[in-house]
């Protein structure tokens, strides 16, 4: 897939997906010692998948730069292929959060002289869902060779399993709604903060219909704060592929209802840096006060 070389960061719209507008703006004039090097990686990725496998593009450090805060370089790429996703969401639908595909370019300093990619192994994918060895995840590595195999071997790096257990860093809550109002609610209450910006919702039970399989209704809804989340990654840029931008999986079960899941930011900056600091707990509480609220679940 081929980006001009003036670009206005829209998302790529896929399966009919209408929310996502933006995110983030390059233009002729903008000085691009800093973000070059990014840039360059995330259009080689770009340019190798599918046109519509692709979800959106997040520059998270754009849109932190609009909000008046300073982050190094770092764009995630977020591609979709039903054909892989549905086999693994029938194992479990937790796994819908680690879905669609994604892989972040970033870089580690404000001057932007060196960038790195990153995505999550298989590894990482098998332990945090208790994947056992009869659940074949070889075509879920094969979606990211394809659009990393252009790049210097040496810039590309994994999430691997280390420190990862069973469900880790998810957090739960219990809708007493019906999966679609759930979502209304959510949404709702999440663009209410003022400071929020609505990129997609992934239904990945149409999904599977559209290559004539089946799953229970699930739906990944994606939205972020720039400026919090610019302040929460400015050293901690791998939060870039899985804490931001945030992802709430809202799902049906047969037993317990409507399940809604979501990322812990605190457990993943521990997981990809051995700490936390402030403000990934400021984003914790106010996620989940927001998401209790709109669940009409917040303590009285």
């Amino acid at each position: 897939m081929k980006y001009p070389a003036a670009i206005t960061w829209l998302v790529v719209l896929l399966f009919g997906v209408t929310p996502s507008v933006f995110i983030g703006c390059q233009s002729d004039s903008e000085p691009q010692t800093r973000f070059s090097g990014v840039d360059k990686y995330s259009q080689a990725i770009g340019e190798k998948i599918p046109e519509k496998e692709i979800v959106l593009m997040i520059d998270h450090a754009r849109l932190a730069q609009e909000q008046g805060v300073d982050m190094p370089a770092s764009q995630v790429t977020i591609y979709n292929d039903p054909k892989v996703n549905t086999p693994l969401l029938k194992h479990s639908p937790l796994i819908g959060l680690d879905l669609p595909f994604r892989i972040l370019v970033y870089s580690d300093e404000m001057q932007g002289q060196t960038a790195n990619v990153l995505y999550a192994s298989a590894d990482f994918l098998r332990k945090r869902h208790g994947l056992d060895a009869s659940v074949s995840l070889d075509e879920y590595t094969q979606a990211f060779t394809t659009p990393l195999k252009k790049l210097p071997p040496d810039v590309v790096s994994v999430v691997d399993g280390k420190g990862v257990t069973l469900e880790y860093g998810i957090n739960y809550l219990s809708s007493p709604f019906l999966l679609e109002e759930t979502i209304e609610r959510l949404k709702n209450s999440i663009m209410a903060e003022g400071d929020t910006l609505w990129f997609s919702t992934i239904n990945y039970d149409e999904d599977a219909k559209s290559i004539g399989d089946e799953l229970p209704k699930m739906k990944l809804l994606l939205f972020g704060g720039p400026a919090a989340g610019g302040a929460a990654m400015a050293k901690f840029p791998k939060l870039g592929l899985d804490a931001f931008c945030q992802k709430i999986l809202v799902y049906e079960t047969e037993k317990d209802g409507v399940k809604v899941a979501y990322n812990d930011i605190v457990l993943l900056a521990e997981l990809h840096y051995g700490k936390s600091i402030k403000p990934h707990h400021v984003i914790n509480k106010r996620l989940s006060t927001t998401f209790k609220q709109a669940l009409e679940l917040a303590d009285k």
